[in-house]
């Protein structure tokens, strides 16, 4: 038109030249919006917005401005600019128009060929439009030729000269609003059946113009497809869409309840136990009505008590359930099947306590799955076995666990890689590496990240908190464990979330803050008495008895006492985490009532019981009762405490060294009348 020729008339003198303006980035985009308003925070409001709807154009990043102001979505106000809320702003008419009319300078026949192009996606191949079409090769280049002299093309860069883009995403949805409902979805189902004959590994692809087009069992059989590429790359919220955009399709049966199952798994790798629960309940009832392979429904139900063990479910009905499970596995040869469910017993009889029967199963475990020549199976039991040994035989569990990561890695398993740093960090804490344990807990860190596996990243930061906590680093260990707290909380997971309060109540002791360990304490009580973890229940009671007489309330340490050695007496002969707790508590109650010779005694055996299984549970035993029971009359305690200043030394850690330093100064001394902060032992 017009435009044109007056363009043509300017070409001819030599005194013009033509400037093509690039694209704005957005850094570039805000540095403008500072410049032209002098003020940062419309900016920040307007960036967004800008950004997405002109693509950094500079002449439609005007107008757009230009028309904002018109229609009162800025304004300025005495000394200042104002505008609209980020939600309330929107494309206003003019970008719109602009859009259509460049749509408008093409031929019927070119807008239709177009959007075919438009259904594919803003970039296209144009071998792609010809396959999805009914036109000739002559026609779509006709077409892509007005395209691009209207502004509404451009070229992708290939060399091939295949691929075009359109100038701007607005341009793409204008054209598709412009096709009516209907031919949209054949549209979609002749793209999709073209990419299926083309290029059948963009399962991604086809199964969104399926579903786009209608064509249910199509869209639910690449799905499927799709949802499994994004769940071996941990792409949990893209695996979920497909999975659910599956199901939807499926045409209910089978199908229905395969994507429901993946659905599930999802669920569980992502933390997101409720929800994995329901839909394992929603499998395990059409499976009952229609029978599949037994290996098939123990692979689900087993899932469905591992779900629910993490939810809370008490170890003793999980070890009853596993228990079933296993005999019906035994009867129907399902060996991998048998595996896994040893691997279940043992992780039950590792909560209830029993360490020697949760290393005979996973031992068993470990046997059977090397003989079925599946690596990432044996990587499992490896793992299962290395936890059940760790408290007794940290060195041997971090072979254990060196083995599974090698298969773990060879697999590509990031989360059976993320369960081995974490566990060779406990490992390693426990055998007084702590160095070696911080760089295990931080890989494990940014490779639950990585595999966005909240529930796997709050575990590795639980336990760097502790190993921070115990180096006297405090407020590292806050961070850690709050976020551990907040990842856990998140996904429902109990047994962790309980541990982590454990710790904060620890940590609150070890800072001397007393009121709110005695109310984290009390809490930890309720929690583990509703998830069935006796052992956690009576190292809280002790540590709220502790928290009680620090704060002077000793009527409370002394319900607090009987409480905790009532759960003691029904293990007297067993050692577990937390009970060096109770121990000191009783050593401190028994000498505030005169009993020197039943504290010197009980702390006696104490240590001939935990000292094989818990190195800094009784160094810290000793550090918090030597002064206490010295000061009573007890005789010989230096010289335990002389033999425990190696052990101290040893294990590297900041707080209890330095307590032992100081009794060090004192040894000769009988009365200290105050002793340092008490640090409680933390669970890991």
């Amino acid at each position: 038109g017009e435009v044109i020729r007056r363009r043509r008339r300017l070409t001819r003198d030599e005194r013009v030249h033509q400037l093509t303006l690039q694209r704005l980035t957005r850094d570039e985009l805000a540095e403008w919006l500072d410049a032209s308003f002098h003020q940062q925070s419309i900016a920040r409001e307007l960036l967004p917005v800008l950004d997405q709807y002109t693509e950094g154009n500079p002449f439609l990043v005007i107008q757009m401005l230009r028309t904002l102001i018109d229609e009162g979505s800025i304004w300025h106000a005495v000394d200042h600019w104002e505008c609209r809320p980020l939600s309330e702003l929107r494309l206003p008419s003019a970008a719109s128009d602009l859009m259509a009319r460049r749509l408008d300078r093409l031929s019927p026949e070119a807008r239709r060929i177009l959007s075919t192009a438009a259904v594919i996606g803003r970039t296209f191949d144009v071998d792609l439009v010809i396959a999805a079409g009914k036109e000739t090769e002559d026609d779509v280049l006709d077409a892509i030729d007005s395209a691009i002299n209207a502004a509404v093309l451009l070229p992708a860069g290939d060399r091939n000269g295949d691929t075009f883009t359109f100038a701007h995403t607005l341009l793409v949805d204008a054209m598709r609003r412009a096709t009516n409902v209907r031919r949209l979805r054949r549209t979609h189902e002749s793209v999709a059946c073209a990419l299926e004959a083309r290029e059948s590994g963009r399962v991604a692809e086809i199964a969104g113009h399926y579903d786009a087009g209608g064509i249910r069992e199509k869209a639910s059989e690449f799905a499927l497809l799709a949802g499994e590429r994004a769940a071996s790359l941990y792409a949990h919220d893209e695996a979920t869409a497909f999975f659910t955009m599956a199901a939807r399709n499926a045409d209910g049966g089978a199908p229905l309840s395969v994507a429901r199952l993946r659905l599930a798994e999802v669920a569980e790798a992502a933390g997101r136990y409720a929800e994995a629960d329901t839909l394992a309940d929603l499998v395990i009832a059409w499976y009952e009505a229609t029978p599949p392979a037994p290996a098939v429904s123990l692979r689900v139900r087993r899932m469905r008590e591992r779900i629910r063990s993490l939810l809370g479910q008490p170890p003793q009905q999980t070890l009853e359930a596993g228990q079933r499970l296993l005999a019906e596995a035994e009867a129907a040869a399902c060996d991998t099947e048998r595996v896994a469910l040893l691997a279940m017993i043992a992780r039950a009889h590792s909560r209830l306590g029993d360490w020697p029967s949760a290393e005979r199963f996973a031992t068993e475990g470990v046997r059977l799955a090397d003989g079925l020549d599946t690596p990432a199976v044996l990587a499992d039991a490896l793992t299962v076995l290395g936890a059940t040994v760790l408290e007794a035989r940290p060195e041997k569990s971090i072979h254990l666990f060196g083995k599974a990561l090698e298969l773990f890695t060879l697999a590509g398993d990031r989360s059976g890689q993320v369960k081995c740093h974490i566990n060779s960090g406990i490992a390693h804490s426990r055998a007084g590496n702590s160095a070696t344990a911080v760089d295990s807990y931080t890989v494990a860190l940014e490779l639950g990240r990585s595999a966005h596996a909240p529930d796997l990243t709050g575990l590795a930061a639980l336990n760097l908190g502790v190993l921070h906590l115990k180096s006297g680093r405090y407020p590292m260990a806050r961070e850690r464990f709050e976020e551990a707290l907040r990842l856990f909380t998140l996904v429902g997971n109990e047994q962790h979330r309980l541990a982590t309060l454990f710790n904060l109540a620890h940590l609150a002791r070890e800072s001397s803050d007393h009121g709110p360990a005695l109310d984290l304490y009390q809490q930890v009580v309720t929690l583990a008495q509703s998830v069935g973890q006796a052992d956690v229940e009576c190292g809280a009671m002790a540590g709220a008895g502790l928290a009680a007489l620090a704060l002077g309330k000793r009527t409370l340490a002394e319900e607090w006492r009987a409480k905790a050695w009532s759960s003691v007496n029904t293990r007297h002969d067993r050692w577990f985490r937390g009970r060096e707790l109770a121990e000191a508590l009783r050593v401190r109650c028994l000498v505030a009532l005169g009993d020197i010779s039943g504290a010197e005694n009980g702390f006696r055996e104490a240590l001939a019981l935990g000292e094989r299984h818990d190195p800094y549970g009784m160094a810290w035993l000793v550090a918090d009762c030597a002064e206490v029971l010295a000061d009573g009359g007890a005789t010989g305690v230096w010289s335990i405490v002389s033999r425990f200043v190696p052990e101290a030394e040893s294990l590297g850690y900041a707080p209890l060294s330095a307590r032992y330093a100081q009794f060090g100064v004192h040894s000769g001394h009988q009365g200290r009348t105050s002793a340092p902060p008490t640090p409680a032992r933390p669970i890991e």
